[in-house]
């Protein structure tokens, strides 16, 4: 048995684990935010923070809740970051997404109302975490030496391609329906 291989194997398997955790707790995110009031907010201002490769924007909303202002940096549900530099073309959508002064909806956490957000998780990022997850496990299983054993080696690999090429097609369609709505939003939303 080769150590290396099981190595290999593990570490995609614990990444790959990683993913998926990362994903329910979104999911989780998702699930209680649809239980969560909803406040009408006021943009006041716009931040950056800059990420290992990319940079995050953050949006400082007010709001009521129960008879008490609060004022929040809401930030991405799935923390992701948009763009690249300091006003890359993701970052200017952001902010005209949220221009400065409008009034929108925000999820309010009940237990803890400096926790809001302005939208729920990505669909398109959970599914890519889902997606590159399912990748990994397949992968760790495909190089283990102790699943290789038991089957041919062709079998391994067809069975391998059939899990990415499910993967990157489901990852392809919800990215295509995130650009969709990009570019066209529904009617109502903000």
């Amino acid at each position: 048995m080769s150590i290396p291989a099981l190595l290999g194997s593990l570490l995609f398997a614990a990444f790959g684990l990683l993913l998926w955790t990362l994903a329910v707790r979104a999911l989780r995110l998702r699930a209680a935010m649809r239980r969560w009031p909803v406040e009408r907010g006021v943009v006041q201002n716009h931040r950056t923070r800059p990420l290992a490769r990319s940079t995050a924007v953050d949006v400082l909303v007010t709001f009521s809740h129960r008879n008490h202002d609060h004022s929040v940096w809401c930030r991405s549900p799935t923390s992701s970051a948009y763009g690249r530099g300091s006003e890359g073309q993701g970052i200017r959508q952001e902010k005209a997404r949220f221009p400065v002064g409008a009034t929108l909806d925000v999820y309010v956490n009940p237990r803890q109302p400096q926790q809001a957000f302005l939208e729920f998780p990505e669909t398109h990022m959970v599914a890519a975490l889902l997606g590159f997850g399912t990748v990994l496990i397949a992968l760790s299983i495909a190089v283990n030496p102790a699943i290789r054993s038991l089957v041919t080696e062709e079998l391994a690999t067809l069975a391998f391609m059939l899990a990415l090429g499910a993967v990157l097609s489901v990852i392809a369609i919800f990215m295509g329906c995130a650009l969709f709505r990009t570019y066209f939003p529904r009617r109502g939303s903000n």
